[in-house]
């Protein structure tokens, strides 16, 4: 329970309420950790109007390196606040099962 109430959270990586998203990058952007915690997946939404569309894996990486590049580029191309360019916090390499 939350202060907001209950949250229902999804395991599903095409889900709005999916359980493992790092950052929103943008409405239509967003990177999760994928469910077995190998790599990041940058998401596009698959459609316009929010409420249609659902989440597609647009590119996956394993090194923090490769992530800020790719975030880097999607801000150049999507127009995301530069923040998202530089401050991506996470590990070096995600670990291997």
């Amino acid at each position: 329970m939350t202060a907001f109430g209950s949250l229902n959270l999804s395991n599903r990586e095409r889900d709005d309420s999916f359980c493992q998203v790092v950052v929103q990058l943008a409405p239509r952007w967003r990177v999760i950790v994928c469910k077995d915690h190998l790599q990041w997946i940058i998401q596009k939404r698959s459609a316009e109007p929010l409420h249609l569309g659902e989440w597609r894996g647009h590119s996956y990486v394993t090194s923090r390196n490769s992530l800020i590049r790719l975030c880097a580029s999607l801000a150049c191309n999507v127009r995301l606040p530069p923040k998202y360019s530089k401050t991506v916090n996470a590990p070096q390499v995600l670990r291997q099962k």
